[in-house]
C-alpha cells in the first residue's frame, strides 16, 4: 500500500498521499515480527523513498533527514554477500 501511495503522490504532488505513504511503511515496520528481521532493510529503504518523495514536494529537511536516516539503517541490514 505505501509503495502504491508513494507512486500516486510523486504523479500527482499529493503531500496527504505522501503522508498516507510514510504511515503505512511505518506501520509495516512496527507490524513485522521478529522472525523477518531480514525484510526490515527492503521496508526501510521504501519508508526512505517516500520520505524523500515528500522531501521534494515540501522542500523539509527534517523529511530529507529521516530519509537519509531510513536508507543508512537500510544499508546496514544489506548482507554483505
Amino acid at each position: 500500500m505505501g509503495n502504491l501511495l508513494s507512486n500516486r503522490s510523486e504523479r500527482t504532488s499529493s503531500k496527504k498521499d505522501a503522508d498516507r505513504a510514510i504511515e503505512a511503511h511505518e506501520e509495516a515496520i512496527k507490524a513485522m515480527p521478529d522472525s523477518q528481521y531480514t525484510r526490515l532493510g527492503g521496508k526501510l529503504n521504501n519508508l526512505g523513498i517516500a520520505l524523500q518523495i515528500k522531501f521534494d514536494l515540501t522542500n523539509s529537511v527534517e523529511d530529507l533527514d529521516r530519509a537519509i536516516v531510513a536508507h543508512e539503517e537500510a544499508v546496514q541490514l544489506t548482507p554483505a554477500d
